[in-house]
């Protein structure tokens, strides 16, 4: 089959391209940075490799030839960001993925796998365990045009039968996680706890939210890449809420280093609590987060120790 993964390059694109590869599928990439290394440093078998824009269409199209499967996990904004340029989240992301839709619609591709965010796509939350029929009340850019690309999804399936799946996901994390980019914190906790750098925590570190490796989001998406499913919007993560002083003590007692903590002011855009129910999942995909946290974390370890 031939896949192509937009935003290829980036911390979930470069694991499932070395995944979808192992498994004997021709991998293309479309990334709008030009980041090799990462692709380098595994053996896969790519077929070819996109970098550009998303209103380049020449190159959209040329990216799309023969495709079947899309898995579409480009961002170019962060949750924490995303509220200062609303206008700049828009036009990059939804826009963008408005174009990757009718591009793909005009090429004939069969299906498109969207990574939406289980972390932000609920907003406040009415219980402490969301399924995905909880409602949706994103309170930040990121999370607003997550969703709306998911209704957008839904409305090119009821106007062209253009098969899709949403995973809904809550924080990966693992090997290729850039603890530079901003986004990941156990990533950056690593990273800092290695370098023996203060940690700046807003609030007293009791947000809780739920944590799975990356290896377990492959699996997920190497089942709806492969099979037909009887939803079309799925929670993928742990089921279990952990709190950034739970994360870093455990992270304290991989390394052996004690983490140097500063608490600094709570944010607005937080969420006390959330961690997602990952039910349909395990009763329609047959899957759950299997590799334990503690294990999880000391892969991630490994890999930001290699040289």
């Amino acid at each position: 089959m031939v896949i192509l993964i937009v935003g290829g390059t980036g911390f979930i694109g470069t694991n499932l391209a070395i995944g979808l590869a192992r498994q004997g599928h021709s991998i293309r990439i479309f990334a709008s940075q030009n980041d090799p290394n990462r692709l380098a440093r595994e053996e896969v078998a790519l077929t070819e490799v996109f970098f550009g824009s998303l209103d380049d269409a020449a190159l959209l199209n040329a990216a799309l030839r023969d495709v079947e499967v899309i898995v579409h996990l480009a961002c170019s904004m962060i949750p924490q960001l995303s509220n200062e340029s609303p206008a700049t989240d828009v036009m990059e992301n939804l826009v963008g993925s408005i174009r990757l839709l009718a591009a793909a619609k005009n090429a004939g591709v069969r299906k498109i796998v969207f990574a939406s965010s289980g972390g932000t796509i609920y907003g406040p939350t009415e219980s402490t365990l969301l399924t995905e029929d909880h409602p949706t009340n994103p309170i930040c850019s990121y999370g607003i045009t997550k969703l709306a690309i998911e209704k957008y999804l839904a409305l090119y399936y009821h106007l062209y039968g253009l098969e899709y799946v949403v995973l809904r996901l809550a924080n990966p994390f693992g090997e290729y996680q850039n603890p530079n980019r901003g986004q990941g914190a156990i990533a950056v906790f690593i990273n800092r706890v290695l370098k023996r750098q203060p940690i700046q925590i807003w609030g007293d570190g009791s947000v809780a939210r739920d944590y799975f490796y990356i290896g377990d989001a492959v699996r997920a998406f190497s089942y709806v890449v492969e099979r037909e499913t009887r939803s079309r919007i799925y929670n993928i993560g742990s089921g279990i809420p952990r709190t950034i002083n739970e994360i870093l003590i455990v992270i304290g007692n991989e390394t052996g280093i004690t983490p140097n903590i500063e608490y600094e002011s709570p944010r607005m855009v937080d969420i006390p609590i959330n961690f997602l129910d990952i039910a349909r999942a395990g009763r329609e995909l047959s899957w759950s987060a299997t590799t334990p946290f503690e294990v999880g974390i000391r892969q991630a370890i490994a890999w930001q120790q290699k040289p």
